[in-house]
């Protein structure tokens, strides 16, 4: 587009304005007349934007402005954006703010502050409800934030292995001591108060001051064990079992897949000693899974015997009684198994005795013992030890009888006497019979017999013969001649001929 000259630049002629040959405007001036009128428009009425005017030949509304549009200019009001208004009125624009009309923190405790560089700033102390402290305190490194009822503060740091103690409605402090329980974090150890009135309550721990014992609550609340000092059993109750008054417990089985045993009340006529278990210490319906006292004391049960007919003292041993199946202070007798299950130390009704459980299983010889072996036992047996079996085992009164005295054995050859030879009779021909006596300490007050039926002399294998005349101990036992007879009797050491009856004489009565 052709660019007007600047008008303040097109200098006016200096001629006349009427050519005094034609009459007429002259030339000069026509061309700078013509040159106005092209200036301001060239006939439009309207001023170029060139030229200084608007372009346009529109009146403008209220509130509308002049805006460059990149070649000219357009008429438009003012554009609104969230929370403002604008309202146009004759020769006017009125704008004004629709959103936010007023500040506030709310219940956070902050207040705007006098704004900078258009940022409004909010200052303050944040309150607990908003997710603040209510407070201004700085916390140390290792402080732990408590309340104070209005508030946040801050404990101070504390020592290295303490813990955060308590004081009720004051603050926190770091200790050591758990009212009278003291951990000491570098050592390390626990040291506890008296806690004899400690209520029981199962997988409670605490320390009795007043007997000096540590204690666990067990089971379902209704067992205290005191450690060190008791010895409990846990099992299935294959029938209802009552704790009080005193209950005598011995084993009735397994419970494989449950890995325990099963326990019961003691019943009439137990044989077996080894079956008995312990005392009843708590009640347990059929089938309950619960425990007994193996060892150690059981505390608040009746132990005065009133329930079995007896009167019971402190200090009474009681034992199972096969007869009724009940504890009893009488000591059964033989044949019955003798059981004695402990000793009362308190005898009290109501619940209010306790009992010491310590069992204590009578022997049967045989039962137990490793150097007795017994076989089928008959009346009137008879004990006998053997050497040769290493063992005490039961005999016939006959075989012992007949050891002592016996049958007579005759020999035709060099032996050696057997335990249960005592008549023995030489019949070997054409030397010597040598004899291997018994070793005589083995034998104490033994007699041996011996006859000739043959010429031949009997004699010890050993110099342990003493002959009747006394004198130092020989090997002579029989002379080499038929029919004598002499008796040997063991003093301990050697043998001694008690007696010797030749065959060649006679015997006077």
């Amino acid at each position: 587009m052709a660019t007007n000259p600047n008008a303040t630049q097109i200098t006016p002629p200096r001629v006349a304005i009427i050519d005094e040959r034609t009459g007429a405007v002259s030339r000069e001036w026509y061309r700078w007349f013509y040159s106005l009128y092209d200036f301001a428009g060239g006939g439009t009425g309207i001023l170029p934007v060139t030229s200084g005017g608007t372009g346009l030949d529109t009146i403008p509304t209220n509130g509308q402005l002049l805006i460059g549009n990149g070649t000219g200019y357009s008429l438009n009001t003012l554009g609104v954006g969230a929370g403002i208004s604008v309202t146009n009125g004759v020769g006017t624009i009125t704008l004004a703010n629709t959103g936010v009309l007023s500040f506030s923190g709310g219940t956070t405790g902050l207040t705007p502050a006098t704004a900078t560089t258009g940022a409004v700033t909010l200052a303050g102390i944040l309150a607990i409800a908003n997710g603040g402290t209510n407070g201004s305190a700085a916390p140390t490194a290792g402080a732990v934030a408590y309340g104070t009822g209005t508030a946040y503060g801050f404990t101070a740091a504390g020592t290295s292995g303490y813990f955060l103690k308590s004081q009720g409605a004051g603050i926190p402090i770091w200790s050591n001591s758990i009212g009278g329980y003291i951990v000491d974090g570098s050592t390390p150890y626990l040291d506890w108060g008296n806690g004899s009135a400690v209520t029981l309550a199962a997988g409670r721990m605490w320390y009795d001051g007043s007997t000096g014992a540590w204690n666990l609550g067990m089971g379902g609340g209704n067992i205290t064990q005191q450690v060190g000092e008791e010895i409990l059993v846990y099992g299935k109750a294959s029938a209802a079992i009552t704790d009080s008054p005193l209950q005598i417990i011995y084993h009735t089985g397994v419970v494989g897949a449950s890995g325990v045993i099963t326990f019961a009340p003691t019943i009439i006529g137990l044989t077996d000693s080894n079956s008995i278990v312990g005392v009843a210490t708590e009640s347990l319906a059929l089938n309950d899974f619960g425990r007994a006292t193996v060892f150690g004391t059981v505390r608040g049960i009746t132990t005065n015997g009133t329930a079995f007919g007896e009167t019971w003292a402190d200090d009474d041993a009681i034992w199972y009684n096969p007869v009724t199946g009940n504890p009893t202070k009488v000591e059964p007798v033989a044949p019955n198994i003798k059981i004695q299950v402990g000793y009362v130390i308190k005898a009290g009704a109501g619940g209010s005795g306790s009992f010491h459980v310590e069992i204590i299983r009578g022997s049967t010889l045989g039962g137990t013992d490793s150097n007795v072996q017994f076989g089928t036992l008959a009346n009137t047996d008879l004990i006998q030890y053997s050497t040769s079996l290493g063992y005490w085992t039961n005999v016939t009164p006959a075989s012992v009888i007949n050891a002592s005295g016996g049958a007579p054995v005759t020999k035709t050859a060099n032996f050696t006497v057997a335990a249960s030879e005592n008549w023995l009779i030489n019949n070997k021909t054409g030397s010597t019979c040598t004899v291997t006596l018994p070793t005589a300490s083995s034998w104490t007050g033994r007699v041996l017999r011996f006859q000739n039926y043959q010429a031949q002399a009997v004699a010890s294998a050993s110099s342990n013969v003493v002959p009747l005349t006394g004198g130092a101990a020989a090997t002579s036992i029989l002379l080499a001649s038929s029919g004598d007879q002499t008796t040997l009797v063991s003093d301990g050491t050697n043998w001694l001929v008690t007696q010797y009856v030749p065959n060649n004489i006679l015997l006077l009565e």
